[in-house]
């Protein structure tokens, strides 16, 4: 019997959506904590400085923490636990997953796969 090291690589993707349109912000990120969070809000927050922006979270710790910094021009509502499907970014993450598996196959890395996808595309939900 041989012993194995499995070896993990954990790649976030922080994403907001505009469900009539389509548009998204997407940053991609080294982990799912607060101090990422609070880069994308603020990456959020500046690209839409002259925007009030309401952002449906899933109530994740990240989204939660104390010491999360959320800018004035953005208003975080949280979702009951297990209502999912009641948020617009669910609808790009299951496109995401689709796409990315046609990508890695054509060989690209996880995170090439992940810039081709919201760099090539605007997906409508």
């Amino acid at each position: 019997m041989v012993k194995a090291q499995h070896i993990r690589q954990y790649t976030y993707v922080y994403s907001a959506i505009e469900p009539k349109t389509g548009e998204s912000v997407s940053l991609i990120m080294p982990y799912a904590d607060t101090a990422c969070m609070n880069v994308f809000l603020e990456e959020l927050s500046g690209r839409y400085a002259d925007d009030e922006l309401v952002l449906v979270l899933d109530g994740a710790s990240w989204h939660r923490s104390k010491g999360l910094v959320v800018p004035s021009n953005i208003c975080l509502v949280c979702l009951p636990p297990y209502s999912t499907e009641l948020n617009p970014v669910e609808q790009l993450w299951a496109k995401m997953k689709w796409a990315l598996t046609s990508l890695i196959r054509s060989g690209q890395t996880l995170e090439e796969a992940f810039h081709s996808f919201f760099q090539n595309t605007t997906y409508y939900i």
